[in-house]
């Protein structure tokens, strides 16, 4: 097939790739697929937020460091 991704990813892990992407497939247009985007969203907003504290904590504790060295 392909030679420079041979050993790359071994074939179990393909195929469950496949077979999840299969799964989301089937849920199409369903209540659970609408609950799923939703539990997504509200996870990707939560990672977003946090990581946004993060930097403004290192920001901060940046800034500290600089003012001490002053």
């Amino acid at each position: 097939a392909m030679p420079a991704w041979k050993d790359g990813i071994p074939d179990k892990d393909i195929w469950a790739v496949a077979n999840y992407i299969k799964h989301l497939m089937s849920l199409r247009g369903t209540d659970k697929a609408y609950q799923l985007r939703d539990r997504v969203k509200a996870d990707s907003i939560a990672s977003i937020k946090k990581a946004e504290a993060a930097a403004a904590a290192a920001e901060e504790a940046e800034k500290a460091m600089q003012a001490e060295e002053q």
